[in-house]
């Protein structure tokens, strides 16, 4: 089923929040340690200061039958875009891939060049999501001193399409 997408507004909020929060959550290593609720709390916090702020720094939600179900936060850099969170819940269910096409779309239109993000060593599955998946290319890797590395991942739009 496809989602339909939109910028973040008050009343996605809590869900917003909810999504962003559970996704921290099944990152490897997880995002936070701290609990699911007082997370939330914590996420919904932030994402009013976002909307409250004039930054170059982006957050879109999927929806399905009108429920929200993913988030995508990236900023602008030039005719650059970075990938800071992507997340649909419940995940494997095709909600990433439909907010990276309606992100290369995005960039597309507006005469992005680039579109990248870092991803965690460790994270098989965000590994396995962005360079299997989706079929970004390795830009680099910057060597943590936990213990893990960081790829750097990048991708012309067009090829998302």
């Amino acid at each position: 089923m496809t989602v339909s997408v939109h910028t973040l507004k008050e009343v996605d909020l809590r869900a917003a929040a909810r999504i962003y929060a559970q996704g921290l959550l099944l990152e490897i290593p997880p995002g936070s340690k701290q609990p699911l609720a007082e997370l939330i709390q914590v996420m919904q916090q932030l994402l009013q200061q976002h909307l409250r702020s004039r930054d170059s720094r982006q957050i879109w939600v999927a929806t399905k039958n009108g429920a929200p179900c993913g988030i995508l936060d990236f900023y602008l850099r030039g005719r650059r875009l970075h990938i800071r969170f992507i997340c649909g819940i419940p995940p494997r269910q095709g909600t990433g891939t439909q907010l990276m096409t309606y992100l290369a779309k995005f960039a597309t239109e507006n005469n992005i060049l680039l579109i990248s993000a870092t991803v965690s060593s460790l994270d098989r599955r965000a590994m396995s999501f962005y360079f299997q998946h989706l079929g970004f290319q390795r830009a680099g890797i910057a060597n943590e001193k936990l213990k893990f590395d960081l790829h750097f991942a990048t991708i012309k739009p067009e090829l998302l399409l």
